[in-house]
This record gives structure tokens, sequence and C-alpha cells, in this order.
């Protein structure tokens, strides 16, 4: 599977992720994705092509619908939230072993889903709540460094030093790649340098 073929279209990610939670037909697929029956058939034969989706006969006597969309063998859930992309590929092979309750109530089953699937949803407005927050404050920091009296070198420097996940990981990633000639005193320069400067 090549998961940026299926990315690169987001009625494609909708149709896989639809698919995945229950074999639809086409024209529930085209009513949803609110494009041509064509359209959908387009994208079926892609995500086809890519496993994660497969046209099954269904026999039956007491309903018109000769054939489904089923996943294959990879399953895809779209949780995004506007502005935010959460797209999570799971093995579908392996996601259905039964385990020891795979008998249990299916009423209980079904509300589970529904309660993890709200708080999925949930977990990813908050986080993209987060990543916004993040950007502005990396903004910040950019506008704080540039109105600074440091050199370019400097600013470099502290950049490298504060945008990483703590300060001795900013002081190793430094290190190892920026070829400082000085190394650690560079650093602790520049950062004496920008206390001052915060100072004024």
């Amino acid at each position: 599977m090549e998961p940026e073929k299926v990315l690169a279209s987001r009625t494609r990610v909708k149709i896989a992720h639809l698919v995945s939670i229950r074999p639809r037909t086409l024209s529930e697929l085209a009513e949803l994705t609110g494009i041509s029956i064509q359209g959908v058939l387009k994208h079926l034969a892609k995500l086809e092509g890519q496993g994660l989706v497969q046209e099954v006969k269904v026999q039956t006597g007491r309903m018109s619908v000769r054939k489904v969309y089923a996943p294959k063998r990879y399953l895809l859930g779209d949780y995004s939230t506007p502005g935010f992309s959460v797209i999570k590929f799971t093995d579908g092979s392996r996601a259905a072993q039964p385990g020891p309750n795979a008998r249990a109530d299916l009423e209980g089953m079904a509300e589970d889903m529904m309660l993890l699937r709200r708080r999925v949803r949930e977990e990813a407005r908050r986080l993209g709540r987060t990543i916004d927050e993040l950007a502005a404050e990396q903004a910040r920091l950019g506008e704080a460094l540039k109105s600074m009296d440091l050199d370019d070198e400097e600013r470099l420097i502290l950049e490298a030093l504060f945008t990483e996940e703590s300060v001795e990981r900013g002081r190793e990633l430094i290190s190892k790649h920026y070829g400082l000639k000085d190394g650690t005193r560079s650093i602790d320069r520049a950062l004496s340098k920008a206390t001052r400067s915060a100072r004024k």
C-alpha cells in the first residue's frame, strides 16, 4: 500500500473511512460524498488497487442489493477536524482477531464503539487547538528573537535551542549538527546576550 496515493484525495479518504466502518453500497457512497456514481467508482478502483477496499457480492432475497464495498486488509480512520488532519491506517487482519469476549452483547459493543469514536474526535479537536497554540508561541518566539540585539548566528542558535523538546536536546542538536567551533560557549553566550536584551 502507498498511503500517499490514498491521501492525495479527500474524497478517497472519506470513501476509505466510510467503508472501513462497515460495508457500503455504491449509491450510499455517492450520496455521502456528494459525487456521481462514476466518480465513486473511479475512487474505489484506486482504493482496490491499494488493497484497502474490495467488492463483495451479497446473497439476499429480501434486499435489492447485489454488491457492497467492504474493507480488505487495511482500515482507514479519518478523525480530521477543520484545519487539522488525523488519519490512521490499521492492519484490519490483526484488528479483526476475536478476543475472549467476541460473543459479548452486541448493543454494549456498539455503544463502546460510538463512545470511543466520539472521544477520538474530541481528542483530535483538542490536539488541533494545542497545535494552534504552539504555532502562535513559535511565531511569538520568532518575533521576540528578531527584536533582540543578536547576530544571525546567535539567532539561529537560540531558535534551534528553544524549538526542541528541551533545552538539553537543543544543546545536543546544535553541538552535533551546527558545526560550532567552541560548542557550549557559543550557546551560553547567545543565551546570556538574549537574557540581557530581554531585560532592557
